[in-house]
């Protein structure tokens, strides 16, 4: 089966769950949602199983591509949207609401598998828009909390800033190659060392898409005031949401490595906000916002990797910061009943 055909499976199987959630009995959703989830990580493992196996590097039509980069993160994504749905399952099953967050939590996880396997710029500027406009209603989780209104109010428009840039971006692309394929344009950065004034300036602000993306400062109040939604939607924002700066740049490497004046914005930016998100989060006492000041540091840090051309290590901080992230926002709650059993025993 081409492997195109098998990445449109892919992400079929994880669209047909949406209108099935609507069709079935409330007591069935989890588990159906559990199934089409674990069958996303099946076909995601076995398209990198053949990746390997046959040293396909990349393959593409006009819509999707596979390449070893994109099916690690979807290997990656899956994973982590399946474990935290088991985690939100038992977290939310006695609030009435756990219909809403199932549903836009799998919207999520498809536009995220989209964006990730996408080779046209209109499809994956969209898909990439669709990921925050989800995100935004398990955000409003509870909406009557007014922080947590104030948080997803300012990711709404941060959010809205990265894709004017990243549309003003891919405009300029179909510009310069008259081809809203990724892969060519990308094929054409590969082949060349010297690129245009307009070319800078596409890699400017796609630099710029990914600072914001990665809450870098001084864009990054939303991301400290966000813990006021349900712990499994800051796991997937933390673990799986806010990578996806680091995934752009990876998939626009070529370009990156030949725009020095992007490499300078992400070092001077990244580098900034690395230094401070550490100081900062050594003073913090809340768990929650520990972790979101810790998350803003391991961006920059990943971000600094892609300035230097560590595109390799980059992948690998990515991997490894959202297993970490995952772990530490689902055991949170472990580790503020050990402190209480501490504190009694003394």
């Amino acid at each position: 089966m081409p492997w195109f055909i098998e990445s449109y499976a892919l992400m079929l199987a994880h669209a047909l769950v949406l209108g099935a959630l609507l069709c079935v009995k409330s007591q069935k959703r989890w588990q159906i949602a559990e199934v089409t989830l674990l069958l996303n990580l099946v076909i995601a493992l076995s398209l990198l199983g053949m990746s390997l196996a046959k040293g396909d590097l990349e393959l593409s039509n006009n819509w999707l591509r596979a390449s070893s980069m994109s099916l690690i993160v979807m290997v990656l994504i899956s994973f982590i949207g399946l474990i935290v749905l088991r985690y939100a399952r038992r977290n939310l099953a006695g609030d009435r609401d756990n219909a809403r967050f199932l549903l836009w939590y799998l919207a999520t996880l498809l536009a995220v598998s989209v964006t990730i396997s996408a080779n046209h710029l209109v499809i994956f500027g969209f898909s990439w828009a669709a990921i925050s406009l989800s995100l935004n209603q398990l955000l409003l989780f509870y909406p009557e909390r007014p922080r947590a209104a104030l948080a997803a109010h300012k990711k709404f428009l941060s959010a809205r800033l990265s894709e004017a840039l990243l549309f003003g971006a891919f405009a300029l692309l179909f510009n310069q190659h008259n081809s809203f394929d990724i892969s060519v344009i990308l094929a054409h950065y590969q082949s060349t060392m010297t690129i245009t004034n307009l070319d800078q300036l596409v890699a400017l602000l796609i630099a710029m898409v990914a600072l914001i993306k990665c809450a870098q400062l001084p864009l990054h109040g939303w991301l400290i005031q966000v813990v006021e939604a349900p712990t499994p939607v800051s796991a997937l924002l933390h673990a799986g949401i806010i990578n996806l700066g680091g995934f752009l740049l990876l998939l626009f490497s070529p370009l990156l490595s030949v725009a020095p004046i992007a490499q300078w914005l992400l070092l001077i930016v990244a580098g900034l906000s690395t230094v401070v998100a550490t100081l900062v989060m050594m003073t913090r006492i809340s768990i929650k916002v520990r972790l979101a000041w810790s998350t803003i540091a391991q961006m920059g840090l990943m971000l600094l990797q892609c300035a230097l051309g560590l595109y390799e290590l980059a992948l690998l901080h990515l991997i490894a910061h959202s297993c970490y992230k995952a772990h530490a926002f689902l055991a949170s709650g472990d580790a503020v009943n050990h402190f209480l059993r501490k504190r009694y025993v003394q």
